[in-house]
């Protein structure tokens, strides 16, 4: 009778760990390389009255990053930015189409007081965001209290400070007891309280 031949246990185990490996391997390539999916303060800095924060926003992630110390609050929806290098920029501009940005991208805030001791903030670089996502939204606490005649106002690099809701009703200001300011944005650059109108709203409805 011929003797039966056992498998050998080596090339048992073996078989077992390669089909093991190709269910639960390690992440491809374009997985491990991928960085955590959460916005980071990179730095705070004080210059005179100016505060200055550079935030890093991954951008296919919702974010919310707090600047000035914490004064202030930027939410940024998962791919809300629009592609820096090809997207168009300014008045007439902010509710086209266009191409998420991808990766990750850094903006420098510089936050201070202006003559009336309202919050004025000035972001880089400037940017729009994706009508076809969530709203990016922008909180200002103002020291000074809140009043329903002072909304936030967009400042354009020439020009006076100006409320955009009195022509898009999307971007009205909410403003609480607490001296926080709340309102949507199509676009970054320079941003104040300004004499405009706002919308009482409870602190819940501002979150």
């Amino acid at each position: 009778m011929r003797e039966r031949k056992t498998p050998n246990k080596f090339i048992i185990a073996t078989g077992i760990f390669l089909l093991s490996a190709c269910n639960d391997g390690p992440m491809s390539p374009r997985e491990s390389a991928r960085p955590e999916a959460a916005g980071s303060i990179v730095s705070v800095a004080t210059v005179g009255d100016t505060s200055i924060t550079v935030v890093a926003v991954n951008t296919w992630a919702n974010q919310t990053l707090n600047v000035d110390f914490g004064n202030h609050k930027l939410v940024f929806p998962a791919n809300s930015i629009c592609s820096l290098g090809t997207s168009s920029y300014g008045p007439g501009e902010w509710d086209k189409p266009c191409t998420p940005e991808i990766g990750t991208v850094t903006l420098t805030v510089r936050s201070w007081s202006d003559a009336g001791g309202h919050p004025r903030i000035d972001v880089q670089p400037h940017m729009r965001f994706n009508p076809a996502a969530s709203a990016v939204m922008l909180t200002l606490r103002d020291r000074a209290g809140t009043v329903s005649d002072k909304a936030i106002g967009y400042c354009p690099d020439l020009g006076e400070c100006y409320d955009e809701s009195l022509s898009d009703a999307s971007l009205v200001t909410y403003r609480d007891s607490n001296g926080n300011y709340k309102r949507r944005v199509k676009h970054f650059s320079g941003y104040n309280i300004v004499s405009g109108r706002s919308v009482e709203a409870e602190m819940s409805m501002m979150e």
